[in-house]
């Protein structure tokens, strides 16, 4: 019986010896993932960063400047049709593009309206972006 006592105690030690080798070797891998961390150097990640940020705003621009080349355009060409359209002496005809002509511009007030909600949503995003951007700690970041 002494000897299985014996055998039992051994593979307990042995069980908690395995234990904290892994601990050990977890801890050394910790240790080197902070080190490497510390010595990193966050100003690329951050460049990247700023840089892909302003692409970002960079196409938001271009396609608001579109869209608004567009509007301005769809808006000349309307008052052009009403003008050719005042020498007319029908009545009905008239009326008629009347109605599509104030539906046509009723459209493009609400396209207008939603470039504006477009715009003040990115200006709402593009301000919680500088705010989350101003928290983060600038001497060590890791994204």
């Amino acid at each position: 019986m002494d000897r299985e006592q014996l055998k039992e105690e051994y593979k307990q030690h042995y069980r908690q010896l395995n234990e904290l080798k892994k601990k050990h070797a977890m801890y050394e891998k910790k240790a080197r993932i902070i080190k490497n961390l510390d010595e990193m150097d966050p100003s690329p990640v951050m460049e990247r960063f700023q840089s892909a940020l302003h692409a970002v705003k960079e196409r938001i621009a271009m396609a608001e400047a579109r869209l608004e080349v567009y509007l301005d355009d769809q808006d000349e060409s309307h008052l052009f049709s009403a003008q050719a359209s005042g020498s007319e002496t029908n009545s009905t005809s008239a009326r008629s593009r009347n109605i599509a002509e104030d539906e046509e511009f009723l459209s493009k007030e609400k396209a207008k309206s939603i470039v504006n909600r477009i715009r003040s949503d990115m200006g709402i995003i593009q301000r919680e972006l500088d705010e989350k951007a101003g928290k983060l700690p600038g001497d060590k970041t890791v994204f």
